[in-house]
C-alpha cells in the first residue's frame, strides 16, 4: 500500500513485520511432549498441543500426553481412537 511517506505492507499469515519478512512460528518453542503435535492457532499467536490417538494430556507446566489405557479399564471401550486438545 503506497503512503505519502513510504509504504505499508499488508501481510498474509503467517508473515508479519514492516516488510512481511518475519514468519510467525508459535510452535518453534512449544512445550508439547510425548508425541503431542503442536498446532498454531488461526492468527499464529498461540498454539495447541494435540495428543496422538489413545492419549490425552494437560499442561503442568509442560503439555504431556499420557496413555488412556488406565482410564479405559473402568469405562466403556468403544475402540475409537481419540485425542484431546488443550491450550
Amino acid at each position: 500500500m503506497d503512503l505519502v511517506v513510504g509504504y505499508q505492507c499488508v501481510c498474509q499469515l503467517p508473515y508479519s513485520g514492516p516488510n512481511c519478512s518475519t514468519q510467525l512460528m508459535p510452535c518453534l518453542r512449544h512445550r508439547c511432549r510425548n508425541g503431542a503435535q503442536c498446532l498454531p492457532d488461526e492468527r499464529y499467536t498461540d498454539y495447541t498441543c494435540r495428543c496422538p490417538p489413545g492419549f490425552t494430556g494437560q499442561f503442568s507446566p509442560e503439555f504431556t500426553c499420557i496413555n488412556d489405557d488406565d482410564d479405559n479399564d473402568n469405562n466403556n471401550n468403544d475402540n475409537n481412537n481419540h485425542f484431546t486438545l488443550f491450550q
